[in-house]
């Protein structure tokens, strides 16, 4: 990586010298094309997206994951006790298909009252792909969503067209959670439990199920007690997503921003710093680091989820941002140091 980032100027350099010769063609420019996925409740399962009137945007906080074989998943939210929306995509994006909603086939707890038309999940959702195929030949597809009471895991063994809701039990007072999965059957999901009666501390939980999410007998936390583990749970934090290493799943690696303890009595302290928590045993156990430590207690990494990622070399990324600009970090010794910050992007104020 730090040869890379040396060759990757060059590189600019020779395009812009290339760009600027006489008689040279511009390069062509990158676009995006946008295709609406979502679609507004009450709708059939297989509505497609373009293409249908009922394709409009009633949901928030969408989150999309696609499989090896190319297939994407995608959820939406409609906010506690309203259930989750779920598409699915087979043609690389160009049209999504709703399916059944994730939480319409509950059989666990959270299905109670879904006779009143309250149905279980519906709060903040996450979606991950199992990264090898089921004995059926499929990709185990798996969507987490935020219930009153449990985090309501469901899964998908036929690319959508079915779900499977088993809730798990989560301890008091959760909150945001994340899911990533690994190899056919194995999945994690993560979550934030606020200080309580039964806790006194904050926690970052982890579950695993080595049964593509039947049951998730693996509970830990991923706050340690480490400096950086102890400020994240006794001044504050907020979590970021859940990664796997994709060459090596026992590594598992979760983001967080925070402050530290001395900094709570304080009301222009914000979360002003950027750890990782990071499991070498696959979830079991966890060892957290500091990505970015900044002096300054009114700098605020919470306005964005922090996020992680890892390339297929086991390089690890942690992406984040001050509202005022983007922020990005690598580590090649898995988490345990990191490079320094390096801008990406500067918001810009829109004025209209």
């Amino acid at each position: 990586m730090k040869k890379l980032l040396p060759l990757l100027g060059l590189l600019v350099a020779v395009l812009v010298i290339a760009g600027g010769a006489s008689g040279a063609k511009p390069a062509p420019s990158a676009a995006f094309t946008d295709f609406t996925a979502s679609a507004t409740p009450p709708y059939p399962a297989g509505t497609v997206c373009p293409g249908s009137t009922l394709c409009a945007n009633g949901a928030g906080e969408p989150a999309i994951a696609v499989s090896p074989a190319g297939r994407f998943f995608a959820s939406s939210e409609n906010g506690l006790g309203g259930g989750t929306m779920a598409w699915t995509s087979g043609d690389n994006g160009l049209h999504y298909s709703s399916t059944p909603s994730p939480n319409d086939v509950s059989t666990g707890s959270d299905s109670v009252g879904k006779e009143s038309g309250l149905e279980p999940g519906g709060g903040d959702t996450d979606d991950a792909v199992a990264t090898a195929p089921s004995a059926s030949g499929n990709y185990n597809a798996y969507v987490v969503s935020l219930s009153l009471a449990n985090i309501d895991v469901s899964t998908s063994a036929d690319n959508g067209r079915a779900w499977t809701l088993n809730p798990a039990t989560a301890l008091p007072i959760d909150d945001r959670p994340w899911v990533s999965a690994a190899g056919a059957s194995k999945v994690c999901i993560s979550y934030l439990t606020a200080p309580g009666v039964l806790l006194p501390q904050v926690g970052l939980h982890v579950e695993c199920s080595n049964d593509a999410g039947h049951s998730f007998l693996q509970v830990s936390n991923a706050y340690d007690t480490s400096p950086v583990g102890l400020a994240a749970s006794q001044g504050g934090s907020r979590t970021g997503n859940l990664q796997f290493d994709p060459s090596n799943p026992s590594y598992l690696y979760t983001v967080f921003a925070y402050e530290n303890v001395e900094d709570g009595p304080n009301p222009n302290a914000f979360l002003h710093n950027v750890g990782i928590a990071v499991s070498a045993d696959g979830g079991v156990t966890w060892h957290d680091y500091p990505v970015h430590v900044n002096p300054d207690i009114t700098a605020k990494y919470d306005n964005q989820f922090v996020n992680v990622a890892v390339d297929k070399g086991g390089a690890v990324y942690v992406a984040y941002s001050d509202n005022h600009g983007i922020f990005l970090q690598y580590s090649t010794n898995h988490g345990q140091t990191f490079s320094a910050p390096e801008l990406l992007a500067r918001a810009r104020r829109y004025e209209g």
